[in-house]
């Protein structure tokens, strides 16, 4: 078995060449700097959520980019019974790693990136065997929490609440992503990923998009699903399977609902003058 020095020497490689480009920089004189805020370590399956909690509250694309197995899936509510939104779609690892960049750093088209983010997942994590047929219970976990975020940006917030599932399993039987590996990590028994994100929420659409065409309305909910597609793609971001989505709320720098295009009165019908 590797040693846990061993399990995170790969992962500081990783940090180290995002970082590279910050730090170079910087001389070794001048006044101390605070120290730099320690992430967890995954080497359970509770301490990867810890770190997925972690890297969301810091809005650390670097940390986020290391949790997620190469077939990993986020699976949107299937349940949204008024349009059907979402049904049958899912995001993979490559649309997460880009919405969670836009999220916490660049922001994508009119959106920006988000000033501060609170996640919590609770109550205690409490990983159980993974019930999906074919999985072995000793390398692969699952755990049900109820997820809390409020995410605040220029002029709107957005708060999530909804019960979702995580699928975790043991490095040494992930499917460790290509670009990890070159930059050395090992199929290690002391490190945990993340494989499934499932989204368990159940509730209609259709009274939220409704409120979301108010004019002043600047703090809205959403579900993790909305959320993730508006951050993938910029507004709009439809699911493959949906034919439309739920407007965006019309708040300082965010976009605008579309607003249907005023119609020209109806010119009055041509009547013969009465005959003489």
């Amino acid at each position: 078995m590797t040693s846990q020095a061993g399990s995170i020497r790969w992962t500081w490689t990783i940090l180290i060449a995002a970082a590279s480009l910050t730090l170079g920089g910087c001389s070794k004189s001048g006044p101390t700097q605070p120290s730099a805020p320690v992430a967890p370590v995954a080497d359970t399956p509770e301490h990867a959520l810890d770190l997925l909690v972690w890297c969301y509250d810091h809005r650390d694309v670097a940390h986020h980019r290391i949790l997620f197995t190469e077939d990993y899936v986020f699976d949107f509510a299937l349940v949204d019974t008024v349009t059907g939104t979402f049904r049958d779609s899912s995001m993979t690892r490559d649309q997460e790693l880009i919405y969670a960049n836009h999220l916490f750093a660049t922001g994508v088209g009119i959106l920006p990136a988000a000033t501060s983010i609170a996640l919590t997942l609770g109550p205690p994590i409490v990983p159980i065997p993974d019930g999906r047929p074919g999985k072995d219970p000793t390398v692969h976990k699952e755990a049900s929490v109820t997820s809390n975020l409020v995410a605040d940006f220029v002029g709107a917030s957005v708060q999530i609440r909804s019960p979702v599932k995580f699928y975790l399993v043991r490095g040494d039987s992930a499917a460790v992503p290509p670009e990890l590996v070159a930059l050395g990590a090992l199929r290690d028994s002391t490190r945990w990923y993340v494989e499934g994100w499932v989204e368990e929420l159940s509730r209609p659409v259709g009274t939220r998009a409704a409120a979301r065409s108010l004019e002043a309305l600047e703090t809205f909910d959403a579900t993790w699903g909305e959320f993730k597609l508006l951050f993938l793609s910029g507004p709009p971001a439809l699911p493959r399977s949906s034919a439309a989505r739920p407007p965006v709320p019309r708040a300082r720098a965010w976009p605008a609902a579309a607003s249907p295009t005023p119609r020209a009165p109806a010119r009055p019908a041509a009547t013969s003058p009465p005959g003489r």
